[in-house]
């Protein structure tokens, strides 16, 4: 109760500061800034000097008045280009033109007014770029020319986005302009716990952070420039585990600009991968060798300017809209080879089938005790000839292997719509066909000035990704090209509004939606039929296609085909929908006052996700060669799967019902106080404070369940010992808690401190910034979302054979070929499918659970620390060195693992694995936990031996750490001249025990895999996201030839030929990642990685590696690992040796997968139709020198292919063509 009040009191206060002192943005996240000083000739300031500035491209104008300490600033204007006109009482009138702001920035100008009449005017071109006085925050801005004529491919499966360029700044990485899933970092934060911004608000989502920023944000035609915040952090951004990205939408001008475009892939421009080149040099040419497919379309329009309604409305000056539409189109082409029934075998026809008789041990035949003949492999018995003969379970088999007893009705109409194969046995159908990948991006943006002192912006961003997969070995029926369908629809919404109060006082409000709605699941519902009523499935409903999955067919034990729409029960995320919504306010008030610009502030955002998972209510049923096999003995060689299924004989039938609609709701609010502190002309202190409070999810109605150690386990299956499900909200069987599992943290205060110093010594063109930043990451927890619906909430019902394998659990239906030994006799069909929850507490009883402690409440922290040295070298020519430092702690991790096996039973050796028989009677010295308990002894021996797994992991945990230190530089020239210049070098080491920020259990190269949960000192290790070494060099250079230039200046048919040409690139060179070990043979009842031993004498790296001869296609220098050089601690373990922990660690520095080096490069002709229409031809070559980057070793020592390469990280060279009319 207490707690609750707390909550509704601060977000009361933080609501009235919101609505009364608001909040400003030194520069709105989507905007920028001018600041300065105005003195007179002799270095007086001067107060009350008016200053104006005007957007060249809009007309619009902004109007302050310098402070009695001479400063100005301007704290909101839309990012472009500006003239600055100040005017005082007995000086001269000053204009600086072309003044560039930039997003995110604030620009620095400081002006020296000269003694004379005001009637006088002293024009200045300011359009160099300068050093950075007015903060000490580290970033880097990327122009909209680089976004557009820099080399972009449309690589992947979406349309092309400015976040591809991110790598291009300093303490970054990530994918590059290849294209793909953006699965980077920024200075040095947890993957997925960035910042993004666009148009002034978050996109973050509660799932997956900032992990789905690539499919929102909108085509590169639609955004402006953007900046990478990587340190000095003001306190107006938070919720990062690092940097802060920015992205802002593009404006209408005054003058009507449009385009249009088409991108061009092929595979004949394409050069083939290195390992289809090596396998067509071994094999010849062949289908399976030749260049992979590329063949796609990206093309759009764009068009901006005033509204104009003739006769009507003028909008110049005052109205503007922007419109951008793009379509990424590609056909995805497929052809595997697949094992289905043959045609015989759809009749009932085995007899091809038939193989040698099957043999024991000691190689002789084994005789059928039923009837004394040879059992063959691959013979069909028939199932309602089952007894028992001397002990034996035995069967007859059907003459000439050719089934006799009428087939099962369902299975028959099941039957239909399978494809006809050839008569092989195996391999033996040719699934071929398209499907297609589309992503649609629509963007709209209105800009409206009611006069001076108020403008408002509307911009509405939605995109559509819809991927279509063929998942094998699944095999869809009715046969469709395509198996599943995933849409994936975005929307933004932004609506922003600067009020003036004054010259000095600002205010801008903002409110934001964003939506990202993930729907993915069969495709057999859009065909409108209900499946299970067509081939007659009794209990069955619904438009899926009964799943049907075959053990053991065409005389192979282990082979498996999968029909149909079959479900994994426990696979919640597929068939679903999943709706990620936020809800974003934000107000902002600006004032300066003498030396301060002063900025108060906050936000609130509100985030609901839905999660809706598709009950399929035709069920999955599983049939296995033993309900056909001669003897229980011979099930792994007799037999047939689809034997089983023609005649009805159901090993297994599940079906599971969820009954409700998740909603988790999270709530987010911050305020803070930021001063930009002018102390005088050379040194300027930024001082913030922000306080925050992260609210973590509940689910809106209290549908919840989770483990609880404290309770007792009751139930049907209850043990009567700690450790049970607890049921969140009120009622019969629940407990009366919230959903929200753990305590709000109120103590979240983020001290921003950072000082900037350009002594004038040095003419301003030297500056020297340091900078500390707090930092609270966002918590997120994905699991709660795409984890499926709580225990209790949803119902699994199976019938199946567990008591008897040799025998059918049901039949598929009354007609199915009855037979002894079923398991649930007068069960068919579908499983009885519940209609209520169930509040059980022991229902998850010998399964994994989850639990939320309440201490997971806590956000991650973490501390930046800067320091860089600025300097101007030219007009246009800016040189940054820096250093940055980031310590992070409470951070999302996968670490605690409570309920593994003790330590101190590892000296119990193969012994853990025995078992008890449910008697009650001590098994090698070890009492049974509860009665009946039937587990192994070191399932006996873990603190809950009811559960397997107690995952925390993806449920808030927050014990990990990190540590990050880096040294850059760059390089940068803005575009002037003909020429943009951008380099970036990092030098970095990242140490952490975590991965990515939403839990361990997601998988993936940045999931941390620990040994030991009770010494995580040790478990600190370089990271593998650690990439030491950084190179990145971009530009764009305008070949100086044709009208205008310095060679071969003249226009006609010359101009034509010689004028327009520019050739851009990108050059990216960085180190190699760690490489990490699978595991090594693990302990019985413990969930940790088991580590590999080192071996003493002998080198890990392989002779071939450490001589520089490596070489996949040579044997003898094929190996990146010597095979020697590892050992299983436990491969040998008995009962009367100890399991035992490896010594490797995790990651090591010195073990990196192969450095990444690529060079992109572009070659773009314009040429000039009319004055004002231009049409322009693009030539982009990716990887243009073809390297070959092998992929990352087999890093199995248990694989007879361990420290072998098969696969290249990077694309071989790829040529794009764009065609582009611009006016």
């Amino acid at each position: 109760m207490r707690t609750t009040m707390k909550l509704k009191a601060l977000l009361g206060l933080l609501s009235v500061s919101l609505l009364l002192i608001a909040g400003y943005a030194r520069a709105q996240s989507n905007q920028g800034a001018i600041s300065g000083l105005v003195t007179d000739a002799s270095g007086a300031t001067v107060s009350g000097a008016t200053i104006v500035a005007r957007n060249l491209a809009t007309g619009q104008s902004a109007t302050t008045v310098s402070s009695s300490a001479g400063d100005y600033h301007f704290p909101s204007l839309q990012i472009g280009g500006y003239d600055v006109t100040i005017t005082a009482r007995g000086f001269r009138k000053l204009e600086k033109t072309n003044v560039t702001v930039q997003i995110q920035s604030t620009t620095t100008l400081d002006v020296v007014l000269s003694v004379g009449l005001e009637t006088e005017t002293v024009t200045v071109n300011a359009d160099a770029p300068q050093v950075q006085t007015e903060s000490a925050d580290v970033g880097t801005v990327v122009s909209p020319k680089q976004v557009l004529d820099l080399p972009l491919s449309t690589n992947g499966s979406a349309i092309r986005n400015s976040q591809d360029f991110v790598f291009l700044t300093p303490a970054t990485y990530g994918t590059g302009t290849s294209g793909g899933t953006f699965e980077g970092g920024v200075s040095g934060g947890q993957a997925f716990g960035s910042e993004i911004l666009f148009d002034g608000a978050s996109l973050q989502v509660e799932s997956f952070g900032d992990g789905f920023a690539n499919e929102i944000l909108p085509s590169v035609e639609a955004t402006g420039e953007f900046k990478v915040l990587i340190g000095g952090i003001p306190a107006q951004y938070g919720r990062t585990t690092g940097g802060i990205q920015s992205y802002a939408s593009k404006s209408g001008t005054n003058d009507y600009h449009g385009t249009a475009f088409e991108i061009y892939r092929n595979t004949a421009l394409d050069a083939n991968t290195w390992f289809n080149n090596l396998n067509k040099g071994q094999n010849g040419s062949n289908s399976s060798n030749g260049t992979p497919p590329d063949n796609k379309n990206n093309y759009g329009v764009a068009l901006g300017g005033p509204v104009r309604i003739p006769h009507l409305y003028n909008g110049t000056d005052k109205t503007f809209f922007f419109f951008a539409w793009e379509q990424f189109r590609q056909t995805q082409g497929y052809s595997n080879l697949i094992t289905l029934p043959t045609p015989a075998n759809l009749k009932g026809d085995f007899s091809g089938n038939l193989g040698a008789p099957v043999l024991d041990a000691n190689n002789n035949q084994i005789i059928n005790p039923c009837d004394g003949t040879p059992i063959l492999a691959g013979q069909v018995f028939n199932p309602a000839t089952t007894r028992t003969v001397n002990g034996q379970q035995c069967r007859t088999a059907y003459p000439n292997n050719i089934i006799t007893s009428p087939l099962s009705p369902v299975a028959s109409a099941i039957t239909a719509y399978i494809p006809q194969a050839s008569s092989a046995l195996t391999n033996n159908f040719v699934f071929a066909g398209t499907y297609p990948i589309i992503s649609t991006a629509e963007s709209i943006r209105f800009d409206q000035a009611f006069g001076q002192n108020n403008k408002v912006f509307v911009s509405y961003n939605v995109r559509d990704n819809v991927r279509n997969n063929n998942n094998l070995p699944q095999f869809q029926l009715p046969v469709t090209s395509f198996l599943t369908s995933q849409d994936l629809p975005t929307h933004l919404v932004r609506v922003g509004y600067d009020h003036i109060f004054s010259p000095t006082v600002l205010n801008h409000a903002l409110i934001a939606f964003t939506r990202v709605l993930n729907k993915e699941g069969f495709i057999t519902p859009s065909q409108g039929k209900d499946y299970s009523q067509l081939v007659g499935l009794p209990g069955g409903t619904g438009n899926y296609f009964p799943g049907i999955i075959l053990n053991g067919v065409s005389g192979n034990e282990s082979s498996r085909v999968n029909l149909g729409d079959y479900v994994d029960p426990n696979n919640n995320g597929f068939n679903s929908k999943i709706s990620d919504n936020s809800y974003y306010v934000s107000d902002a008030i600006s004032l300066t006052k003498g030396k301060h610009n002063l900025t108060i502030g906050g936000e609130y955002r509100y985030a609901v996700s839905i999660s809706s998972f598709v009950s399929v209510d035709s069920g999955s049923f599983v049939f296995s060669r033993a309900q056909t096999a001669g003897t229980a003995t011979t099930t792994a060689n007799s037999g047939d799967g689809f034997a089983s299924f023609l005649l009805g004989q159901v090993a297994q039938a599940t079906v599971k019902q969820n009954f409700v609609t998740i909603r988790n709701v999270g709530q987010y609010s911050a305020a803070y106080v930021q001063d930009e502190f002018k102390m005088n002309k050379d040194l300027n202190l930024s001082l913030g404070l922000r306080y925050d409070v992260d609210l973590p999810f509940k689910e809106l109605h209290n549908f919840g369940s989770q483990f609880n150690p404290d309770i007792v386990n009751t139930g049907a299956a209850g043990t009567n010992t700690p450790g049970a499900l607890e049921f969140a909200g009120s009622g019969a069987g629940k407990d009366g808690f919230s959903s929200r599992y753990s305590n709000v943290y109120y103590k979240n205060i983020e001290p921003r401190v950072g000082i900037t110093w350009s002594p004038s010594s040095l003419d301003h063109k030297t500056v020297f910034s340091a900078a500390y930043s707090g930092l609270n990451a966002p918590i997120l927890q994905w699991q709660q979302i795409y984890g499926g619906v709580p225990a209790g909430y949803s119902s699994i019902s199976q019938v199946n054979n567990n008591a008897n394998p040799f025998t059918a659990g049901e039949l598929l239906d009354p007609g199915s070929l009855n037979s002894p030994g079923i398991a649930n006799p007068g069960a068919f069909g579908v499983p009885p499918i519940p209609s209520t929850p169930s509040f059980d507490r022991s229902q998850l009883n010998g399964q994994n659970v989850n639990y939320t402690r309440r201490d997971f409440g806590k956000p991650g922290y973490d501390q930046t620390y800067t320091a860089t040295v600025q300097q101007q070298f030219a007009t246009d020519l800016i040189l940054t060195l820096g250093y940055l430092g980031e310590r992070g702690v409470h951070l999302g991790s996968n670490l605690l693992y409570l309920n593994n096996l003790p330590q101190q039973n590892f000296g119990l050796g193969s012994q853990l694995t025995d078992s008890f028989t449910g008697s009650g009677t001590p098994v090698d010295g070890v009492a049974a936990p509860y009665a009946g308990f039937q587990g192994t002894v070191a399932q006996a021996l873990r603190p809950f031996p009811q559960y397997h797994l107690v995952n925390t992991g993806a449920y808030g945990e927050n014990h990990g750490q990190l540590s990050y230190n880096a040294l850059t530089a760059k390089l940068e020239r803005r575009y002037h001249n003909g020429l943009n210049l951008l380099a970036s070098y990092t030098w970095s080491k990242i140490l952490t025990d975590t991965g990515n920020i939403i839990g361990g259990s997601l998988g993936g190269s940045y999931t941390a895999s620990i040994q030991n949960p009770l010494n995580l000192k040790a478990e600190k290790a370089i990271s593998p996201q650690d990439t030491p070494q950084i190179f990145v060099i971009s530009y764009i250079y305008d070949l100086p030839f044709g009208k205008g230039k310095s060679f071969l200046s003249r226009g006609g048919v010359v101009n034509y030929l010689v004028g327009g040409w520019s050739v851009s690139g990108i050059q990216r060179y960085q180190s190699g990642q760690p490489l990490g070990f699978g595991c090594a043979t693990g302990v019985p009842g413990y969930d940790n990685c088991i580590r590999y031993n080192f071996v003493p004498g002998q080198n890990l790296r392989s002779t071939a590696r450490r001589n520089g001869s490596f070489n996949p296609a040579l044997a003898g220098s094929n190996l990146w690992y010597n095979p020697a050089g590892v050992s299983d601690p436990n491969a040998n373990v008995t009962r009367t040796t100890s399991y035992s922990f490896g010594d490797k660690p995790a990651y090591e520095s010195d073990d990196r997968s192969f450095g990444y080096l690529e060079e992109d490069f572009g070659l773009i002709k314009r040429t000039h139709i009319t004055e004002r229409v231009s049409f322009q031809f693009r030539a982009e070559a990716f990887n243009a020198f073809n390297r070959h980057v092998f992929g990352n070793p087999d890093n199995n020592p248990h694989d007879a292919g361990f420290g072998t390469v098969g696969s290249t990280a990077n694309s071989p060279r790829s040529l794009q063509l764009t065609f582009r009319a611009e006016f």
